[in-house]
């Protein structure tokens, strides 16, 4: 039916631009397809058109980025306090709740990460002390470690706040795991290059490892 065909061409797509940490294409398998005997042709231009038949629309991409252990070289403003969190703390949750344009319902679950074995949890404070930027990440001793979701409030975008939580989240995780990757939204035709996020993520030393495109029924988001 309409949802099988749908999957396995977003499986297909996913398959053809690579797999995880390669970001050379993989080259078509003969045995593989969209068809996966449903009598359709196969192919990544195949994978696109079932989708676009469907309803389907190209949204943004998935970049995944990896860097190793070293010290990063990403200066921030001077005055930019960083503390880790270990306990509730007001204003931590919505603010990542709504950086990410999330319910109220997400910024409760982001007000108990804090507390939860595997995570650790930053937040940036402004010359008032107020909480205006959050970050949350997964280090897992001798493997690997993911930076996590990150906000920065509006009002204090581009003064650095974000690259200070950056670096010290690279820092820590640093201690425990030889490599660190993240993972950053593109949107899809809305600028020249990358987004601010990916940028400061290229400065601080990571590389683009993969990148997979989101198809989405048209009119959802």
């Amino acid at each position: 039916g309409r949802r099988v065909l749908a999957s396995r061409a977003r499986t297909l797509i996913s398959e053809e631009l690579g797999r995880q940490y390669q970001p050379a294409a993989v080259p078509e398998d003969p045995a593989r397809g969209v068809a996966g005997g449903l009598g359709l042709p196969r192919g990544f231009g195949a994978a696109e058109e079932v989708l676009r038949h469907w309803g389907y629309r190209r949204a943004e991409s998935q970049v995944r980025l990896l860097r190793g252990s070293s010290s990063p070289d990403l200066p921030a403003p001077a005055g930019i306090e960083v503390r880790e969190l270990t306990s509730f703390t007001e204003g931590f949750g919505d603010l990542l709740a709504e950086g990410c344009e999330l319910c109220g319902i997400a910024a409760m679950f982001f007000d108990c990460l804090p507390q939860r074995e595997g995570w650790r949890c930053y937040f940036a404070l402004d010359e008032r002390e107020h909480c205006v930027a959050a970050a949350a990440m997964m280090p897992e001793w001798g493997v690997a470690a993911q930076l996590g979701i990150a906000a920065t409030a509006e009002q204090a975008r581009e003064r650095g706040f974000y690259r200070a939580l950056l670096e010290r989240c690279i820092r820590d995780a640093a201690r425990t795991s030889p490599t660190i990757f993240a993972e950053t939204i593109e949107p899809l035709g809305e600028r020249d290059g990358p987004s601010p996020a990916c940028r400061n993520l290229l400065r601080a030393g990571f590389h683009q490892a993969s990148v997979r495109p989101v198809w989405r029924p048209v009119g959802v988001r």
